[in-house]
């Protein structure tokens, strides 16, 4: 049985169809197309005309993809940035109307689940583990086990949000740098205090910063989803390839093997976040899952 699911983000439109056998996912092909639906929602909390354009453009595309594939349940979820919208009921209503598709905006909790839930699917962590979810306009925390979520917890700092908050400059000032890191710092101090504790070292990261990351360590000059699954990057590796990024202006860092050249004005940012999230917590490395809650909503909703 073939099904298909659609992840409206911030920064990104993606596409998984996927051959489903008693209830498991047997094989699956991920389309990502990058449109900056959240474009200055952080700031107007509302997503603009051109913007919406260039959704509404991928969507019919990868309804297109999936229905020539033979899929005929496609759902389709949407996330902080259409949850933050104030026209968000007039987004979804064009998306219904035009192409007949059911958008389920997720709560800021219910994001954190469906990841989590795809990261299980496909990670056999024994113990407690903690997964982080980077996207454009949030990031997810979840703390839990292969049977049970103990936390749960979604923040206002993605790749996106932050680098329109913050970065001006190319390449990067030192200062809007300094403002970044203390203000993510800040976040996660005062917000995550009440996370309960997990295995030393055992983190999973999912979401377009961590994948991009491993995609840049292994030179990937096309991305491999075989290869990047269950791959480790250490904190050093985070922190060098932060500050090359901070350092190099943005028409070079367009050209970084493994860097998809219409990331490369948020990588940084999201970096950040990854790089502050885990001196935090003191993790030496982190895993990269491809499977995240695009897997996690088709296997429950």
């Amino acid at each position: 049985m073939k099904r298909a699911v659609i992840d409206i983000g911030t920064n990104s439109i993606r596409l998984l169809v996927a051959d489903i056998e008693n209830g498991k996912i047997i094989s699956g092909k991920k389309h990502v197309r990058m449109v900056r639906l959240g474009e200055m929602v952080g700031r107007s909390r509302k997503i603009g005309e051109k913007a919406l354009e260039r959704c509404m453009d991928a969507l019919d595309e990868f309804v297109k993809m999936a229905l020539a594939e033979g899929v005929e349940d496609i759902k389709a979820l949407a996330t902080s940035a259409v949850r933050d919208a104030v026209n968000r009921d007039e987004i979804v209503k064009k998306i219904q109307s035009t192409l007949s598709l059911e958008v389920d905006i997720l709560s800021g909790d219910e994001e954190a689940e469906m990841g989590y839930l795809g990261v299980i699917s496909s990670f056999d962590a024994e113990g407690v583990f903690m997964m982080v979810d980077i996207g454009g306009g949030s990031t997810e925390f979840v703390v839990g086990n292969k049977e049970k979520i103990f936390y749960k917890k979604s923040l206002d700092m993605g790749a996106v949000r932050m680098t329109e908050q913050f970065i001006k400059s190319d390449p990067v000032d030192p200062i809007e740098s300094h403002e970044l890191e203390r203000h993510v710092r800040k976040i996660i101090k005062s917000e995550l205090k009440g996370i309960p504790s997990f295995e030393k070292g055992i983190a999973v990261g999912i979401g377009g910063t961590i994948t991009t990351l491993g995609a840049i360590k292994l030179k990937m000059e096309n991305y491999n989803r075989e290869k990047i699954h269950l791959a480790s990057i250490d904190r050093k590796e985070i922190h060098e390839m932060t500050s090359g990024f901070g350092e190099t202006p943005l028409s070079r860092r367009r050209k970084i093997i493994g860097l998809d050249s219409e990331r490369a004005d948020i990588i940084y940012a999201g970096s950040i976040i990854l790089q502050e999230i885990m001196e935090f917590f003191g993790c030496n490395d982190i895993k990269i899952s491809d499977y995240d809650n695009l897997e996690g909503y088709l296997m429950t909703r």
